[in-house]
């Protein structure tokens, strides 16, 4: 998880501007709407008017000219995960702005804050926008001990003592110059760690260590940004989620191919030992028709001679009855030649190489000429 806070100066006119935008009255506020949900607010909507209440009889600095301090609390978002916890987003989101009040308060005197809200609206729902202008009593040398002092605000007091307080860190991350401690940067160190302590310690939640940048550039995306990397984050997801989609549909395929791809292999292998078992069967055949021809050729001259020595010596019968003995074995000798032609042409066709198929011509194409 990641929390972080942020903190800019407004004069008179950037709190107007914040207060409008508050109200959704300004242009960049209809923008960021996302859904129709109200804000949670702390106080109260009306900036102006409650700074100028919260810093009556207050005095400062005539050179001031931003008195009043925009911190931006963020929340990590996981913590609306509302699996997390029995209580509900809004409740969540509610500890989120006392939170944030109590941390600024607490880092700024006790007396800083004096408007803050949550916009629920917006896509980030765990930011909360915090306004200050921490007061304090301001006693001197001439501060008699049993009266109290004058009422001061400073926006910058309080932000000095914080870097002060981290000022190893802050030396340590300035590599190479002396630290201004009073800088924004400088702040902002000291503010997020303070922020992180803050965090784990009222939540019993340990935070991400955070990433230390070699310089002061922002590293805070405006919500318009912010909405576009979201956006593109989104659509990315969405393609990874249908690339892993069409992923398992080519593995599915995949496997549904080797699988009949197995099933004709088996089936052509049951082909082939069936037409080899067919053709072991034509061989056999071809032998005895062989064997069978080769006998009527050995019989006809024995048949012949009977005929001879039934003319001279046998009756009238036997002599017909051998001269039909060879006349089947004239008429069965033709029929064996065409079977046995017969069973040499089937071999040689099993035998034979497989024909490829005829090529189309181009005008069998779909873009050919019209028949």
């Amino acid at each position: 998880m990641k929390a972080a806070v942020r903190c800019s100066a407004l004069d008179m006119a950037g709190l107007s501007a914040a207060e409008k935008h508050a109200k959704r009255q300004d242009k960049t506020s209809a923008k960021r709407v996302v859904r129709d949900a109200s804000p949670l607010v702390y106080k109260t909507l009306d900036l102006r008017s409650a700074y100028d209440a919260h810093t009556k009889g207050v005095r400062q600095n005539k050179a001031a000219k931003k008195p009043v301090l925009h911190f931006i609390v963020r929340f990590p978002p996981e913590l609306l995960d509302e699996r997390r916890t029995n209580r509900s987003k809004e409740e969540l989101q509610r500890a989120m702005v006392r939170q944030a009040v109590e941390f600024i308060n607490e880092t700024h005197g006790g007396n800083a804050v004096f408007a803050a809200r949550l916009d629920r609206d917006e896509a980030g729902e765990s930011i909360v926008d915090v306004f200050a202008s921490p007061v304090y009593e301001k006693r001197t040398k001439r501060t008699p001990p049993d009266q109290p002092g004058e009422m001061w605000s400073s926006a910058t007091k309080f932000g000095r003592e914080l870097a002060d307080k981290h000022r190893e860190e802050i030396q340590r991350r300035h590599s190479g110059a002396a630290p201004n401690y009073s800088a924004p940067r400088a702040v902002g160190i000291a503010l997020q760690s303070e922020f992180a302590a803050f965090f784990e310690r009222r939540n019993n939640i340990k935070l991400e260590p955070k990433r230390e940048k070699s310089d002061g550039a922002p590293d805070r995306l405006e919500t318009e940004a912010f909405k576009a990397v979201e956006t593109e984050r989104t659509e990315l997801k969405t393609q990874r989620e249908q690339l892993d989609a069409e992923r398992a549909k080519l593995d599915a395929a995949q496997v549904d191919f080797e699988r009949q791809k197995s099933v004709a292999v088996e089936a052509v292998r049951a082909e082939r030992k069936r037409v080899s078992g067919l053709r072991g069967i034509l061989v056999e055949r071809l032998k005895s028709l062989d064997e069978a021809i080769s006998e009527v050729r050995k019989s006809l001259p024995r048949i012949r001679r009977s005929i001879q020595i039934a003319l001279r010596l046998g009756s009238r019968k036997e002599v017909e009855e051998t001269r039909a003995a060879r006349t089947d074995a004239v008429k069965i000798m033709p029929q064996m030649k065409r079977t046995k032609a017969e069973t040499v042409a089937l071999l040689r066709a099993m035998s034979a190489p497989k024909k490829a198929p005829e090529k189309l011509a181009d005008t069998d194409s779909f873009d050919g000429p019209t028949v």
